[in-house]
């Protein structure tokens, strides 16, 4: 939670002294977003990347993306992402989640002068509420559908270790 009010600067700046992380190239975000059925059973909603996106293409994760210039803080990025990505309004955080890093690969220039461009991106992810009675609207520029899962679910779905890791860590947090 430490985290929530701070700036993308700020976290790059924290990255870059930590003994933990690696300097990141990006600052991303996520939301698990929680809810409980009237049996008491935990869902967490997943997305699935769309077929063009050129990372992780029909992978499922959790709704987030890139700090922007223009977020003022890191709260401001998750809530914009939250709202773009499911049109839901995030009503309460209730807890940070481990932070990771990961790097992305990206192919650019053609025949001899094709190179490899690798970027490190760290990111911070909370469990939140949204608010009641909101259902999500999957924004099909990013995303192909949304489903709410259970942790009994989580294996049968294909999405990279690090975010399966992260959806079991929120399944296991207090709510």
């Amino acid at each position: 939670m430490e985290f929530l009010g701070m700036s993308k600067a700020d976290i790059q700046t924290w990255a870059l002294s930590s003994p933990i992380y690696q300097p990141a190239d990006k600052i991303t975000v996520g939301a698990a977003i929680i809810r409980e059925d009237n049996k008491g059973n935990k869902h967490i909603l997943i997305l699935k990347r769309a077929a063009h996106e050129a990372y992780y293409p029909g992978v499922f994760e959790i709704p987030g993306g890139k700090v922007d210039e223009t977020d003022p803080s890191i709260y401001d990025a998750i809530s914009r992402e939250v709202a773009e990505e499911t049109g839901l309004t995030i009503s309460k955080v209730v807890s940070s989640l481990k932070p990771f890093s990961y790097t992305t690969e990206k192919q650019v220039g053609q025949g001899p002068s094709i190179k490899t461009i690798r970027k490190v991106a760290l990111q911070l992810s909370y469990l939140v509420q949204v608010q009641q009675g909101e259902d999500f609207i999957v924004n099909l520029n990013e995303h192909s559908e949304g489903v709410w899962i259970t942790a009994d679910e989580l294996y049968t779905i294909p999405m990279t270790e690090e975010m399966r890791k992260l959806v079991l860590e929120a399944f296991d947090a207090t709510w």
